[in-house]
């Protein structure tokens, strides 16, 4: 999930280093990716298996392994030409399956036999997390944030 926010005519007397601390916070760690990867990696809970349970491996007796949670990572903001970019990544192999987009391309989401077993994908939790942090955003983006210094006119 990627978030790009790109700031048109902003306000000359506002201090662009508030802007971009504050928005540091409110879509990374502490903020938006944050939240979104913590309601990712919360595991629904568990259902009965339909066939047998396998016999060996990691999943050994039907347990979960907690690989899939513990491999979110928030990936550094990036800048480039005055865009900035907050990603997150799982590396786990079958994760795109679990937890992929949805709508997506074929092999690239979520398939139907998880999203029927209660796992959170990607996107729904990205439009969920945003109407809570969405608004925050938009208050600094527009310089209303009460936390923005302006300087002082005039003198």
């Amino acid at each position: 999930m990627k978030i790009a926010l790109v700031a048109i005519n902003p306000n000359p007397r506002a201090p662009i280093g508030d802007i971009n601390r504050l928005l540091d916070e409110a879509l990374g760690q502490t903020g938006f990716a944050g939240r979104a990867l913590r309601s990712l990696a919360d595991y629904p809970p568990a259902k009965p298996w339909k066939g047998r349970t396998p016999s060996r491996g990691p999943r050994k007796g039907g347990r979960r392994t907690g690989n899939l949670g513990r491999n979110w990572r928030l990936l550094t903001p990036a800048t480039n030409r005055g865009t900035r970019v907050w990603g997150t990544t799982n590396r786990t192999r079958y994760g795109i399956y679990v937890q992929g987009p949805q709508p997506g391309v074929i092999r690239q989401r979520q398939t139907p036999n998880m999203r029927d077993r209660g796992w959170p994908n990607i996107t729904r939790v990205g439009r969920q997390t945003w109407t809570f942090y969405g608004y925050r955003v938009r208050r600094i983006l527009m310089q209303d944030d009460p936390r923005i210094r302006h300087p002082r006119m005039g003198r």
